[in-house]
C-alpha cells in the first residue's frame, strides 16, 4: 500500500508491505508519524 499526502510543498509518501491482514498497532502509529497523517485523515483514505 502507499499513502501519500500532499503539504503544501512537499509530498510526504509512506509505503506499506500488504502481506498481514494486520499490522501491529506501535508499526501502524509510526507509519502515521512518517506520513503525516491524522488517523482521522487515515480513516477517510480508506473510503
Amino acid at each position: 500500500m502507499k499513502f501519500r499526502k500532499e503539504n503544501g510543498h512537499e509530498t510526504l509518501t509512506v509505503i506499506v508491505v500488504a502481506n498481514k491482514k494486520e499490522i501491529p498497532f506501535g508499526t501502524f502509529k509510526s507509519i502515521l508519524r512518517q506520513s503525516g497523517l491524522s488517523e482521522e485523515e487515515f480513516k477517510l483514505q480508506k473510503k
